[in-house]
């Protein structure tokens, strides 16, 4: 009905009530995003996406918010495989990386087992097995232990005022770059009210806390 505030404010109330779903997320970045808050549309779009790695609606509609962006970061340049390790790195959260580790290993675990005991055509059927499995299992594991080590250490952002300054140290006089309302940082330290930040194309300096809406899911 093109009541987007009365639309924000009841997903907000959903959320106080620790109903943290990915639909609610999503949706209330879509109220956010129709009254022209970017910052505010692309920080719930984000917590969406933690929430549903692999939503290729959420993925949409976060690059046509990014779109709507005055400030357009290019990330660092890699190349193929390091592309192809991060998007596999970044599929799915890591509670249903933990659960696909479990299931794969039991799996693998199984196949050796039946390995050890069988003979014949049916034990070089299960030697293969045990190879495919262990071929997946170690990026997948690598992958779990590195996010669950480094969720506590590093977090992410969305600048949410009209400009972020970023100063060469907290509360320093000096400004480093200035972004605009949607420009996503990586958090990596925190002193008082003001936060390591880091760009995607390497550009870092310390933030105020106040400009930054953090993309976290307090539980």
């Amino acid at each position: 009905k093109g009541e987007f505030d009365s639309a924000a404010a009841y997903y907000e109330r959903v959320l106080s009530t620790g109903r943290h779903d990915a639909r609610v997320y999503f949706n209330l970045g879509n109220a956010h995003f129709r009254k022209n808050r970017v910052g505010l549309a692309i920080l719930n779009y984000e917590k969406a996406k933690q929430l549903r790695p692999a939503d290729s609606d959420i993925d949409a509609n976060l690059a046509f918010a990014n779109l709507s962006t005055v400030d357009k970061i290019p990330p660092r340049p890699g190349g193929f495989f390091e592309k192809l390790l991060w998007r596999f790195h970044t599929w799915q959260n890591t509670s249903t990386q933990a659960v696909a580790f479990l299931l794969l290993l039991y799996l693998l675990a199984t196949a050796f087992l039946l390995w050890i005991t069988l003979s014949g055509g049916l034990k070089a059927l299960l030697g293969a097995c045990v190879l495919v499995l262990f071929f997946f299992l170690v990026p997948l594991s690598g992958s779990l232990f590195y996010k669950m080590a480094q969720e506590d250490k590093i977090r992410s952002a969305v600048a949410l005022a009209s400009e972020t300054k970023a100063r060469n140290a907290p509360d320093g006089d000096q400004i480093l770059f200035t972004v605009h309302e949607g420009a996503k940082f990586t958090l990596s330290r925190k002193v008082g009210p003001w936060y390591l930040a880091a760009l995607d194309n390497g550009l870092t300096g310390w933030v105020s806390e106040e400009d930054l809406g953090l993309v976290e899911i307090f539980r």
